[in-house]
Order: C-alpha cells, then structure tokens, then sequence
C-alpha cells in the first residue's frame, strides 16, 4: 500500500459495504439450496413415517381384528380398546400401535413439523346386521357380524375442495375405512388444504404446490374397505 499524508490508505466505507453485499448474495445462494435440501429430506422422513402408521394400523387389525379409535382430549391412547368408539377424528395412538417418536399429552404422534397426525376412521355401522350402534370397524367381532358383502367405508378422498360432496370426476378413492393426514409445513390456508381439517368425511389429496390458491403441501395415506378386509380375512377374523 501507499502511503499519503502520513498513514496506509485503506477500504472505504462504500467498498466496505459492496464487500459486505457480496458476502451476504454468496450466503444466500449457498444456504437456501441447503435449506431446501433439508425440507425435501423432511418431507420425505415424514413419508416413510406416514407408510410406517399405516403399517401398523393394518397390523392392528391383523392382531385384533379391528381399528384402534383416535385419540382425543377425552380418550388417551391408552384407554381400554373394547369401549365402543365414539371419536371419529383425532390422533394417531402411539402406544397402542407400538409407534417410537414425539407425542402430545393425549399420546397421539406427532409428524415431522411437531404437530398432531390426523387420523381418521370409519365408524359405520350396518343398520340390520351385527349390532346397530357398534361401529363395525372398531368394534371387536362386529366386522365378523356384520359380514363381507355388508362391510363399507365412509370416508372419501377428492381432489379438490368440496362444500357438500365430491363430484363422481374428482374422486380419488372412496368406501376408506381410515385416513391419516399431515398437514405437512403448513404453507397455506388453501381451500384444499383447510378440507383435510374441518372435522368432515372429505379428504383432499392432490401434487404438492405453492401457488396461492392452489397451494398444497399435506400428505396423506389411507386404506379402503377392501384393502382392510384382506386382512381381516388373512387373520381369520372373517369367515
């Protein structure tokens, strides 16, 4: 360096400042490709997580013959299975499924973003078969009772909002015996995302999404009647 009037000539302020700029863009670029390396892994954790509840609730069945009721603020997890379920809509009940990971006070799992998964569950019961208030899917030997041909799921999955019904062209799957949802990071308050949460036998499933209006980030798994049956039937709890 140069000497003038008797010191080191040094950095301006402004170049001081441009230095900074450039530092802080460089930042940036390199941090948000990591942070968005970190949420797909997330988002994928949380997955397996969901096919890992499904699993188990299929297991369920395998080893009682039916569905676990949901937790709820009124009913931990760990309440006797062999009360007649009233809850249609709650959380998943970790220790009755044997399920490791973070739970809330009820027991019910929490998803990769700390919040409750929302499971829900059939709780038809066939008017002339098997005991009319017994819920035939979380009801033990009600399902027997009642019967393959009579057996059927209520809940549905669309792929859209609906304020009624899902239209026959927007039908994913219907006749569920359960459905479990995370509401993933929550990026919205989308009409398709606010469906899988407003207490209804509706449930949307659609691409993940940014846009407005159209913005969706929950995932979802479920199984169907049918699907449930097979192991019903695998495990001898149907004739």
């Amino acid at each position: 360096m140069t000497k003038e009037r008797g010191y080191e000539k040094g950095f301006t302020l402004i170049e001081l400042a441009i230095v900074l700029l450039i530092v802080g863009l460089l930042s940036k670029t390199m941090l948000e490709p990591i942070a968005f390396a970190q949420e797909r892994q997330r988002y994928s954790k949380n997955y397996s997580k969901l096919q890992l509840i499904k699993e188990s609730l299929l297991a369920h069945v395998v080893a009682t013959g039916t569905l676990p009721c949901p937790t709820s603020a009124n009913k931990p997890s760990g309440a006797n299975t062999s009360f007649v379920c009233t809850v249609d809509q709650g959380g998943i009940p970790a220790a009755i499924l044997g399920i490791a990971g973070a739970v809330n006070e009820q027991g019910a799992l929490l998803d990769e973003w700390g919040r409750d998964y929302l499971y829900a569950v059939s709780l038809s019961s066939h008017p002339a078969e098997g005991e009319e208030h017994l819920p035939d899917w979380t009801t033990v030997g009600e399902a027997s009772a009642v019967g393959i041909a009579n057996l059927r799921g209520s809940l549905a999955l669309c792929m859209r909002a609906t304020a009624v019904s899902c239209p026959m062209n927007q039908v994913r799957a219907n006749e569920l015996a359960f459905v479990v949802v995370s509401n993933g990071r929550k990026i919205s308050q989308s009409a398709r995302e606010t469906e899988n949460s407003d207490g209804d036998n509706i449930f949307v499933v659609a691409e993940y999404s940014i846009e407005g209006s159209t913005a969706f980030d929950d995932q979802v798994v479920w199984s169907s009647a049918q699907e449930v049956m097979y192991w019903m039937l695998r495990a001898a709890w149907l004739p």
